[in-house]
């Protein structure tokens, strides 16, 4: 939902998704964060090992205000935003299972809570994608 009022906004449960580039590394053990040149220390399911993208799926809730410079000194404040993210959703993305065809593995609340953690500021960086004002 968004609201819009002059020059404040609102908004509550915008979606968005964080898509990032990993592979195996068998040598660690572990899942590769490419985007990141890291090696992420999460538990994860087996198809971790043919994942080709993590995505995280996340919502956006807060408020950005321009402010008000002009005018009586009593109507005047200054600018003033917010904008808190929460992960709700990931999974694995594999291209090819070995039939050809894509697969999706979903994670656990707990990893999701953990790769929230770990990405948070990628997470933050992401652009929203706001409805067009009608």
């Amino acid at each position: 939902m968004i609201t819009r009022r002059g020059s404040y906004t609102e908004w509550s449960n915008v979606p968005g998704t964080l898509t990032i580039n990993v592979c195996w590394d068998a040598e660690a053990n572990m899942l590769q964060d490419l985007d990141n040149d890291r090696f992420l220390v999460v538990d994860l399911p087996e198809e971790a090992q043919r994942a080709d993208e993590l995505v995280i799926e996340f919502t956006s809730n807060g408020y950005d205000d321009l402010g008000n410079l002009w005018g009586p000194p009593e109507e005047c404040y200054p600018p003033g935003s917010a904008d808190e993210r929460i992960a709700v959703k990931a999974y694995l993305h594999i291209e090819d299972c070995g039939d050809g065809k894509p697969r999706i593995v979903p994670l656990d609340a707990g990893t999701v809570n953990t790769l929230d953690t770990i990405f948070c500021k990628q997470i933050a960086a992401e652009d929203l994608e706001f409805p067009k004002r009608a």
